[in-house]
């Protein structure tokens, strides 16, 4: 799969390349190619949100 998304941050245009099997049963997290900011596209495993769409834990951030 792929996704071309402008980052909301640093309004990069980028694309990336993911499973399917990672989007639809996994995580999948881009880093963005401008300002390193990492985006959460998909969390079917709970690791960052619980079942109220609260997050659990923070990305850790590149340094």
């Amino acid at each position: 799969m792929q996704i071309v998304f402008t980052c909301n941050k640093c309004e990069t245009r980028q694309s990336k390349i993911f499973t399917r099997m990672a989007y639809e049963k996994g995580v999948v997290i881009v880093k963005c190619d401008g300002c390193g900011v990492q985006h959460l596209l998909a969390d079917n495993l709970g690791y960052f949100y619980d079942s109220t769409g609260f997050t659990k834990c923070r990305i850790a951030a590149h340094t």
